[in-house]
């Protein structure tokens, strides 16, 4: 199995972390920090965090994320570099619990596919998958122009934005495709279609390197079975968004259009799921839709 953050976390002394990356002071309540300099906006009393799970946020400028994405942050290196850093200094390494690596060419060695053309589309969930998901929804970072974007034109709190783990494609997703290929292997990456096979070549699946929000798709225990880049199609089967949604079992469902959609109306308390959204998913795939 790879190392998880969850490993990483519990071998770190996360106060002095975040003391050696700019979060000085604070007030301790419990696990939770309060009262920290903001290593972003260097506001004095603003910044807090959870002194066990590593999560933090700052009340002023709206900063928030986990170890990775502070280290990452304040010393500007890309997410997979800054897991690898936080591995190191918790005293692990990919090799003491990986499997044996499966031999193949390298992700990114072919031609880049089309994207939303029949090689780029992404796969049906399966176990595998799902565990090479939640890593990958684990390194991701939500770009700050995203978070914006779900917080003013979405209407949605830093809250929900954490609890349906949104998160940003983008380049930066090579680094982190890479970094799930050496935990791995490239066979269980191209099951999980975050790579394709392009001439007989591994290539990075160009939906994932977009602009884009990535929407995962979450049980009911908040791990993700699959992903969904926003605004483009799904694989067979049709995939509803999402089982978490479900999980008190509502007597009365309002099947929305658009994963985000049903996340607002869950905001408010309204059971409901959601199907992709029609401007981008139901004039190619209507029938399969109302199935």
């Amino acid at each position: 199995m790879p190392v998880t953050l969850e490993q990483i976390t519990a071998r770190l002394n996360v106060p002095e972390l975040f003391q050696q990356n700019g979060a000085r002071g604070g007030r301790q309540k419990g696990e939770q920090m309060e009262g920290a300099t903001c290593p972003f906006c260097d506001d004095p009393d603003h910044f807090g965090y959870n002194s066990k799970a590593g999560l933090w946020k700052c009340r002023k400028c709206g900063e928030s994320g986990n170890l990775v994405t502070l280290v990452s942050k304040v010393r500007k290196c890309p997410t997979g570099q800054a897991f690898k850093a936080l591995m190191a200094e918790a005293g692990l390494t990919p090799e003491e619990v990986r499997p044996p690596k499966k031999r193949g060419r390298p992700p990114g060695t072919g031609r880049k596919a089309a994207p939303g053309g029949d090689d780029g589309k992404l796969p049906v969930s399966n176990v595998n998958a799902g565990r090479i998901y939640e890593r990958f929804v684990e390194l991701l970072p939500l770009t700050d122009a995203h978070r914006q974007k779900l917080q003013k034109k979405r209407g949605f709190t830093l809250t929900t934005i954490e609890t349906f783990r949104l998160r940003s494609g983008g380049p930066h997703v090579a680094g982190i495709l890479s970094q799930l290929a050496d935990e791995f292997g490239e066979s269980d990456l191209l099951d999980a279609a975050l790579t394709i096979t392009v001439n007989g070549r591994a290539c990075f699946n160009d939906q994932l390197l977009e602009d884009r929000i990535i929407i995962p798709y979450l049980d009911e225990r908040g791990a993700p079975y699959h992903i969904r880049p926003h605004k483009l199609g799904l694989e067979r089967p049709l995939e509803p968004y999402a089982r978490c949604l479900l999980k008190e079992r509502p007597e009365h469902v309002i099947l929305t259009e658009g994963e985000f959609k049903a996340i607002a109306l869950r905001q408010w308390r309204i059971p409901a799921i959601g199907v992709p959204g029609v401007s981008s998913f139901g004039g190619k795939h209507f029938e399969r839709s109302a199935d």
